[in-house]
């Protein structure tokens, strides 16, 4: 058996090796081996055979299953896992379907010896013999040896033969591993564990990578240090060697100097793998060209630095919003300043520079631009954190991600207020202007006959005394010729261009002057009036006259428009470097635009003529100061006087 094997190139061999052996040196009439079918039939199929009547082995029909095995002894054999042995000589009802057919085919004797392999019958030897006396004892115990070295033999084989198909499959494998390895485009490489990471191989993607073959890598323990670009050397070792100590994956991107003076960017994947105990721990690893990535993005991230200081220096304000009006990414100085709030304050949230009443443009504003709508020269009004309006022009654009889709919308933003207000400045100066001509001439043609008509009513007068219902009517008529004569000053008075002069103004008396005017007429009409004039006010440069005009025009605005019961505040005291003198009172307010009430021959009396709050805003404008009107937000009207005052003219011991 163990020569069968030496000699067997394959398990059929073998087998049929030793049966052949033991017909030509055992004297046996036939041996055969059965291979125990593990389907459904749970047949047991010839495999190999010598000896006579070899061509009736394939004739039969031999199984293994529960109702068939007992009726021969190789089914039995391989369900039991023993030896069978049946003789014709001992009748004891077993093996029917064997004893029906052995004498006829000169048979006397046979038996059946389990074939195992990993603790299982896999097949089954039986050997038949024509003497009755047959497989004794002794024969017995050398064909169960028999039967085991077999077994070994076929579990040697199979193991030879499995080696040999795995050596065989890692050579293929190895062949395919080194056919991609160095058709893709990356560098494979192993390196040793020491201090300059030295290379023990590198796939030939490195000459295309780097202009340098393998082998100088290989040769030179400190050529791949050699080749690290100076600014990364230190980097890349210190990651090389945490990766090592800690078995950590490595994961880097790095510089690599060409044979030809050129840079490449590589990234580097490794891991440190623990090999047989010849070959010990090492590192394997793949290096990946991103030269042109890296270039790239350096490219991207100089167009980004560049475009962040363009927007960061710009004049315009520039901010990004997105589809619901929220600020995102951007809010660059120049919009700090122009409308107050910090970048910090206003990311993430909504624009806070549009009011209740402009966020339905703003909202379309938006829609447009969210369209994919480019907005050029779009003129808007906004509010300064402080209140104050803004007048602004608009360019927008959309902006839009990576898939096309239009994300959001950068807005750059120039301040035409001022430009607004000399546009208004002008407008109301030509409009004034070309009223102020008008009411000259007027005034001028006016004038005349209204002073030859008071003269006559004078002679009418006295002539017709002793009349009293004319002398009463010539009254009436006189009156309405003074009417007359008012609107022709005042309307003088808005025509001239008047001088304030370089006076000084005690602002306390003047200020308590009119007052005392008005104290009478108030009280009488049940208005209650309440003055607050301190005694230090500052001196004021001007003419007293024209001042006093503007405090007797508000009072008297104040004294006709309000009922009984109602009241009227008078205010006056230092506000930094201005005086402030302020009336205000509780009764029905200025209406939705308080500022339409200085707009010439606007007015909202039966017989007013639209003029004293026009001259007397000159009148402040005129002196370096501003008349404000506003309704007062717990109801009544407010006006401010406010002049302003230099140190020359702040009294001595005033706060300053």
């Amino acid at each position: 058996a163990a020569q069968a094997l030496h000699r067997a190139a394959s398990e059929h061999d073998l087998l049929g090796e030793v049966c052949r052996i033991v017909v030509a040196r055992g004297g046996y009439r036939l041996a055969w081996v059965g291979a125990a079918d593990q389907g459904p039939a749970r047949a047991v199929i010839p495999v190999v055979m010598a000896g006579l009547r070899t061509e009736d082995i394939a004739r039969l029909r031999i199984g293994w299953g529960d109702d068939r095995a007992a009726a021969h002894p190789a089914g039995t054999c391989i369900k039991t896992g023993t030896i069978a042995i049946a003789r014709l000589d001992e009748d004891d009802g077993t093996f029917p379907e064997w004893r029906a057919t052995a004498a006829s085919r000169g048979l006397a004797a046979i038996i059946s010896l389990p074939l195992r392999v990993a603790g299982g019958s896999f097949a089954v030897l039986i050997i038949c013999s024509a003497e009755v006396g047959a497989f004794d004892r002794d024969e017995v115990d050398l064909l169960r040896e028999l039967a085991e070295n077999l077994s070994y033999g076929v579990q040697a084989l199979r193991t030879r033969l499995e080696r040999q198909r795995a050596e065989q499959d890692l050579l293929m494998a190895e062949a395919r591993y080194r056919t991609l390895i160095e058709q893709i485009p990356i560098v494979t490489y192993i390196a040793a564990l020491d201090d300059c990471s030295s290379m023990l191989y590198l796939s030939p993607q490195i000459a295309r990578l780097t202009g340098f073959p393998p082998e100088s890598w290989i040769t030179n323990p400190a050529f791949y240090v050699n080749r690290l670009l100076p600014v990364d050397r230190m980097r890349v070792l210190a990651a090389r060697a945490t990766a090592v100590q800690d078995h950590q994956p490595l994961a880097i991107e790095y510089r690599l100097l060409a044979a030809d003076g050129r840079v490449v960017w590589v990234a580097d994947e490794a891991q440190v793998v623990t090999g047989d105990p010849a070959r010990g721990q090492f590192v394997h690893g793949v290096l990946t060209d991103v030269t042109s990535r890296k270039s790239a993005e350096e490219s991207l991230q100089r167009a980004h630095d560049i475009l962040r200081t363009m927007i960061q220096g710009s004049p315009l304000a520039i901010y990004i919003v997105d589809g619901a009006g929220l600020v995102q990414s951007v809010w660059n100085p120049a919009a700090e300043r122009l409308f107050g709030w910090r970048e910090d304050e206003v990311m993430g949230r909504p624009l806070p520079i549009v009011d209740e009443e402009a966020q339905r443009e703003f909202r379309l504003l938006r829609e447009r631009a969210m369209a994919g709508e480019t907005l050029l020269g779009i003129e808007v009004k906004r509010r300064h954190r402080d209140g104050s309006p803004i007048f602004l022009s608009l360019a927008v654009a959309p902006l839009r991600g990576g898939d096309g889709v239009v994300t959001s919308m950068v807005a750059m933003v120039a301040d035409i207020t001022e430009r607004k207000r000399g546009e208004a400045a002008l407008a109301a100066a030509q409009r004034d202007a070309t009223v102020g001509r008008m009411a000259a001439v007027v005034a001028h043609e006016v004038n005349n006959p209204i002073a030859a008509i008071k003269a006559w009513l004078g002679l009418l007068r006295s002539d017709l005394a002793h009349l009293p219902d004319v002398s009463r009517n010539l009254v009436m008529i006189g009156e309405q010729v003074d009417r007359i004569a008012r609107t022709v000053r005042n309307l003088l008075g808005f025509a001239r261009q008047r001088e304030t002069g370089d006076g000084h103004v005690q602002a306390t008396p003047l200020i308590r002057t009119v007052a005392d005017l008005f104290a009478g007429r108030m009280k009488a009409k049940g208005i209650r009036f309440a003055v607050e004039v301190p005694d230090d006010l500052p001196v004021i440069s001007g003419d007293a006259d024209q001042l006093q005009e503007v405090l007797i025009n508000l009072l008297e605005n104040a004294c006709q428009a309000l009922a009984r019961g109602c009241h009227v505040r008078l205010v006056a005291r230092l506000d930094e470097q201005r005086l402030s003198i302020a009336i205000e009172d509780d009764g029905p307010g200025l209406g939705e635009d308080p500022q339409k009430l200085f707009t010439p021959f606007f007015t909202t009396k039966v017989n007013g003529t639209g003029l004293g709050l026009t001259v007397a805003r000159r009148i402040c404008e005129a002196h370096g100061g501003e008349l404000q009107a506003a309704n007062l937000p717990t109801g009544g009207a407010a006006f401010r006087i406010l002049l302003p005052v230099n140190e020359r003219s702040r009294p001595v011991g005033a706060p300053g």
